[in-house]
């Protein structure tokens, strides 16, 4: 018997829902398609300038651990720093001679590091262990503190705190570089070296021009308050 013409107009209708729904799917599935691919295309024209963003992330990441082990090292030894202090001057803290103080206890570290050989390797690591906390407190309570305080006394120089700021970040490199090596590594000896070099040229330029400019542009008074800003930090 031959259908009636109600199964037939609904075989149809449901034969054009069907069409219709594929037809979406296809449609979906090149519009995403199309999608990808621009993704793709602007990936592929992003600038190469992602590069030193890399690095520079890195090298964050790099200083991290040194700069946590400053604050715990600072929260640690801060009181004891500052009894020495004020029990040595009887008053408030001059903010260069405090910073001065650090310089030779550093270099102290440094002169017995180097007396040291390529077989004492506990010595040489608990050495490099104090250097790192010794090192770390300064530059810390330097950037957070003096820093600062350098900028504001000595408003038309900025170029040597800048390049003060540049040279702590190269010594936390190289800190933290130390951190994970072995005392037996055949660069140890020689990483520490130019870690020394550097400082010490660091500090032969603050002392001989960053720290003279800042005794005279301030007081006695505003030295011993952020004198006493640096023992209390």
């Amino acid at each position: 018997m031959a259908p009636s013409k109600k199964s037939a107009a609904r075989s149809s209708s449901a034969a054009t829902r069907s069409s219709r729904a594929t037809a979406d799917r296809a449609g979906v599935r090149k519009a995403g398609a199309q999608k990808k691919g621009t993704k793709r295309k602007a990936a592929a024209k992003r600038p190469a300038a992602s590069a030193p963003k890399r690095a520079a992330r890195a090298a964050k990441k790099a200083v991290r651990p040194v700069t946590r082990a400053a604050g715990a090292a600072r929260r640690a030894t801060g009181s004891t720093r500052t009894g020495e202090k004020v029990e040595r001057t009887g008053g408030p803290p001059d903010a260069i001679d405090l910073l001065t103080d650090d310089h030779r206890r550093v270099e102290d570290l440094f002169a017995r590091f180097e007396r040291t050989g390529d077989g004492a390797r506990k010595e040489r690591q608990d050495l490099v262990d104090r250097i790192t906390e010794a090192l770390s407190i300064h530059a810390s309570i330097e950037e957070e503190i003096f820093y600062p305080a350098a900028r504001r006394a000595v408003a038309d120089d900025d170029h040597d705190v800048l390049e003060a700021l540049e040279e702590h970040h190269l010594v936390k490199l190289t800190l933290a570089e130390l951190q994970t090596m072995d005392p037996a590594h055949e660069r140890f000896g020689a990483k520490v070296t130019v870690l020394i070099e550097n400082v010490r040229h660091h500090v032969e330029e603050e002392e001989g021009e960053l720290f003279p400019r800042v005794r005279s542009a301030l007081d006695d008074g505003q030295l011993g308050e952020i004198g006493q800003e640096l023992v209390a930090a």
